[in-house]
């Protein structure tokens, strides 16, 4: 009798010094009670960071590692155990209409006794990337059959020589034919924002070949906005053919950069061109898979800015050069940095909705 009562008395100890109260509005999960609030774009990929969270009694240096007990039942996120970064799991639980936030309780697991909370309260809450996209689009051009801006922005373009043609579904006018030697779209502003994303499908016939002496006439440009008063930069998208094979290039500027980002395509086949843009950073995506980045090179910024005037599809912005061969559709431009999901969403848009 006298062994059993020494252990539980032993056992009465042990539960005092190995464990922490949890107050009670953070088992209840309360919003009053969190303590960090995070957003994640849905489908972030695993490896996405969150942040990283700090318990008081972590903060003492007492010994220990951290630990998510609740709120997440399945895995969707994991937690560094010697430093509170939370990042994500399994990305495909990260899914707006089935988990629309996260509460989790993060606990700091210690031996010792605790002087101070050993647990946090963390809101994740999960963003809608469809509507992500909405709220950043500038411009939307359909292409189908003129050059109308139905993103409610009204700014349409002018499609000066192009025809409606079939798109990659074969619908009929819904896309715009360009031939090569005079046919163009000229919008009504060049676009010159200091993050942005610009999308579009294209359909290339007799790419040029490229030839170094004369560049400016050996591309069809797909996309263009590029002059000296550009406050961000000038954006190319163009297409040419280096010893015979047909690639798609992304100009960033400087005398000498237009074949430094080229991919190869094939002529007569339909592609997803995507790029990003922040500050002297460009990302490059061809059916909806990241294939390169790189910087803008160095240049002087204008002294006086100008209000915005115009960028092209189908030539270059001096209009004499660069006339592109085969198909446009559905040139996008968003006012921020879409995320590699997000692009997908646009790239899958039109085969989800049939």
């Amino acid at each position: 009798m006298k062994k059993h009562v020494i252990s539980y008395v032993i056992l009465v100890l042990l539960t005092w010094v190995f464990s922490c109260e949890k107050p009670q509005d953070l088992i209840s999960g309360e919003k009053e009670s969190i303590s960090y609030y995070f957003t994640l774009n849905e489908n972030a990929p695993a490896g996405t960071v969150l942040g990283t969270v700090e318990v008081p009694i972590a903060m003492d240096g007492q010994p220990g590692y951290y630990a998510i007990t609740e709120g997440d039942p399945d895995g969707a996120f994991k937690i560094d155990p010697s430093n509170g970064e939370i990042s994500v799991l399994d990305s495909t639980q990260i899914d707006y209409e089935i988990h629309p936030e996260f509460n989790l309780l993060i606990e700091f697991l210690t031996s010792a006794k605790c002087s101070q909370p050993n647990m946090v309260r963390v809101l994740v809450e999960i963003l809608d990337s469809n509507e992500i996209s909405k709220e950043k689009l500038v411009a939307s051009y359909p292409l189908d059959g003129n050059a109308e801006d139905i993103s409610g922005n009204l700014l349409h373009g002018e499609a000066i020589g192009t025809f409606p043609y079939y798109n990659r579904y074969a619908e009929e006018d819904k896309a715009l034919w360009f031939n090569g030697t005079s046919d163009y779209i000229v919008f009504p502003n060049e676009f010159d924002l200091r993050k942005k994303t610009i999308c579009f499908w294209f359909k290339a016939e007799d790419v040029p070949e490229w030839n170094a002496d004369d560049p400016a006439n050996s591309v069809g440009v797909l996309y263009c906005s590029d002059h000296s008063r550009l406050r961000f930069g000038p954006t190319k998208v163009f297409v040419t053919k280096v010893a015979g094979e047909p690639k798609i290039c992304f100009y960033n500027g400087g005398q000498s950069a237009d074949l430094d980002y080229s991919y190869s395509i094939s002529e007569g086949q339909w592609y997803f061109a995507a790029l990003t843009v922040f500050r002297r950073g460009i990302t490059y995506y061809l059916n909806a898979e990241e294939i390169g980045s790189g910087d803008f090179p160095p240049r002087q910024r204008p002294t006086e800015y100008t209000e915005p005037e115009y960028s092209t599809a189908g030539v270059a912005s001096s209009f004499d050069k660069g006339y592109f061969k085969g198909r446009i559709d559905d040139l996008k431009v968003y006012s921020d940095i879409l995320s590699p999901q997000e692009i997908i969403n646009i790239y899958k848009e039109k085969e989800e909705t049939e």
